[in-house]
């Protein structure tokens, strides 16, 4: 029977929950916002677009990546506009 990998467990900040302050500079694949943590690690950012600077929570960290979710816009970017539907991120 094949052994299953061992579930990485963080050592170092940030961990879930915690928050980031980040600069967007790219987009991803699934349209997620690129940064880096001060660290060099890579984080994906949720809700950001390029440009940006926007507060992050710490959704879930692997061993080479960290995965979040904007909360706040510090610094919009010129192509952000606002949504169509006044439902957009609730429903």
């Amino acid at each position: 029977m094949p052994r299953r990998p061992r579930q990485f467990v963080p050592t170092d900040p940030p961990f879930a929950g915690d928050s980031a302050t980040v600069t967007i500079e790219s987009l991803v694949a699934g349209g997620a916002g690129l940064s880096h943590l001060p660290d060099g690690r890579v984080i994906f950012v949720q809700f950001a677009i390029p440009g940006e600077t926007v507060e992050a929570v710490v959704e879930r960290v692997h061993k080479d990546y960290v995965e979040a979710a904007a909360t706040r816009v510090i610094e919009a970017s010129a192509d952000r506009v606002e949504p169509r539907c006044p439902l957009y991120g609730e429903c």
